[in-house]
């Protein structure tokens, strides 16, 4: 990769950001960086031909032109859950998920068929989702 560098030339690092090569010889090159540290040292390094600092960092950190890198967004993770628990059911009203059933006992309204052990199992929803509320027999209308 800098198989042709010259003392003068410009380049950038991942760490210190631009700098000017200072000396060059046969299997390195010594760079000064534009900007001193943050303490106001002098920075400066010596790099392999390849552009890695030394043989044992298994990538480049220096590059004739800045490298920019964006940090992707945290993906959404698909995961199978299972969710135990009870459903309250009513003759006139979609029926409930609740997590305990002491929970689906206090909310049994007017019209309350009762409350009822469930264990559904979902698969391909975002990793960390909750049950909301349950439509139907195991017809899920809201996750949340």
């Amino acid at each position: 990769m800098f198989r042709d560098v010259k003392v003068g030339d410009r380049v950038w690092d991942v760490q210190h950001g631009w700098g000017v090569v200072e000396e060059v010889g046969t299997d390195y090159f010594e760079v000064l960086f534009v900007e001193p540290a943050l303490d106001g040292d002098r920075v400066d390094g010596a790099y392999l031909l390849d552009g890695r600092p030394h043989a044992r960092v298994r990538n480049p950190t220096l590059f004739w032109d800045e490298i920019v890198i964006k940090a992707p967004e945290k993906p959404v993770r698909l995961v199978e859950r299972t969710f135990e628990g009870w459903v309250n059911l009513y003759n006139y009203q979609p029926p409930y998920f609740h997590e305990s059933r002491d929970k689906a006992k206090d909310f049994i309204a007017s019209g309350g068929i009762g409350a009822f052990a469930v264990t559904v199992t979902l698969h391909g929803v975002p990793e960390g989702t909750n049950l909301g509320v349950v439509q139907g027999l195991g017809d899920i209308n809201e996750i949340s």
